[in-house]
């Protein structure tokens, strides 16, 4: 979107330039006035040496603009409205000869200033306050794909505000740790959805980047890094009291996943430490289930227990090789009551190198 500038404001060409000192001293001078007729009633035709035309009414001792007149601009822009002692002075409109644009609202000396309306040719809209030539003060800038921001400008440039999109999103910043750019905000800032979704943190040109909170409509909360929208880096991400899971995890995100090395508790109230792979249990870690002293230590393939892994629970434990959560090849068992170790070859739990039937529990998550 391209930047919201208004056109710069001139009026009829000027006389060659004089010393600094003089420019200092003397007022605004026009083209030198080649003739002065008047074609009505208080209505008078000036003609300039840059070929600059007005109509209108003028001061008749001075022959300079003032009243109610039309000026048009050695450029072809059309400047209509009220003038004052040769100056655009009051209400008014200005049209652009060059870009189109148009301008209408209060002037000062040639410049706009105070309340009024730049309307750009793509049909972006700002209206609010100017000041010496430039937006300045409370406004509000309608873009023409059904955007809009409301803010306080300064020189020209948005100082704060909120931007509402389109489609019902909304990106606030903050005056003092944000700007804006082009329509973008970069730095602190509020991102409101319009599902109800909530973010407060670091933007980078309306993207969440940095570190941020996020809080779902459904109650769910991450607090952490992002990149490109997504969480990204170390964070914490907390499921609501109503949902169904109930999951709280600190630890590493990829694109938006869980992804590295994390610590996840279920709602359940068990604990998984280790490694994650896109939201799955992928690699070393440890899995603590809350009913008694039952654990799983080992390596994970897509969130099962996969390749040399150690089992303990109540009955007995295991320590060897594991697929699809299943023992699976050759490992040591251990009745927790004998205490005796015996090695084994297992079979999807069950040992095939015994004459005494030996299963072991699938893990299920």
């Amino acid at each position: 979107m391209a930047k919201r500038t208004p056109v710069r404001e001139t009026t009829a060409a000027t006389e060659p330039k004089a010393s600094k000192d003089s420019q200092k001293k003397k007022p605004k001078q026009c083209s030198r006035l080649i003739s002065c007729k008047k074609i009505k009633k208080d209505v008078y035709m000036i003609t300039y040496d840059d070929a600059s035309k007005y109509i209108g009414e003028i001061d008749v001792e001075s022959r300079q603009r003032h009243g109610k007149g039309v000026f048009q601009t050695q450029q072809g822009d059309v400047m209509e409205g009220h003038w004052k002692d040769d100056r655009f002075h009051g209400f008014g409109t200005r049209v652009f000869a060059l870009t189109r644009d148009r301008h209408e609202g209060m002037y000062y000396k040639d410049k706009r200033h105070g309340r009024g309306t730049y309307l750009w040719i793509n049909g972006d809209k700002y209206i609010g306050e100017f000041y010496n030539g430039r937006m300045q003060g409370s406004g509000i800038l309608l873009y023409s794909n059904g955007d809009v921001f409301e803010g306080t400008w300064s020189k020209g440039v948005i100082v704060d505000g909120t931007k509402t999109f389109s489609n019902g999103d909304k990106v606030q910043g903050s005056a003092e740790a944000s700007t804006w750019t082009s329509g973008f905000l970069t730095g602190e800032g509020t991102k409101s959805f319009r599902n109800g979704d909530v973010y407060h943190g670091h933007l980078q040109l309306n993207v969440m980047s940095g570190h941020g909170r996020f809080l779902w409509a459904n109650g769910d909360r991450y607090h952490g890094m992002w990149v490109c929208n997504q969480m990204q880096g170390v964070g914490h991400f907390e499921s609501s009291s109503t949902s169904s899971s109930r999951d709280v995890y600190f630890g590493e995100f990829a694109k938006g996943q869980y992804h590295g090395h994390g610590r996840l508790q279920y709602a359940s109230g068990a604990i998984y430490e280790g490694s994650f792979v896109a939201h799955r249990r992928h690699g070393r870690g440890v899995y603590r289930w809350i009913e008694g002293d039952i654990t799983y230590e080992g390596m994970w393939e897509n969130n099962v227990p996969s390749g040399m892994g150690l089992y303990i629970c109540e009955a007995y434990s295991y320590h060897g090789s594991w697929k699809d959560g299943w023992p699976h090849g050759s490992g040591i068992y251990v009745d927790r009551q004998s205490a005796c170790p015996r090695r084994h070859t297992f079979e999807y739990g069950r040992a095939i190198d015994t004459e005494t039937p030996l299963v072991l529990d699938h893990l299920l998550f």
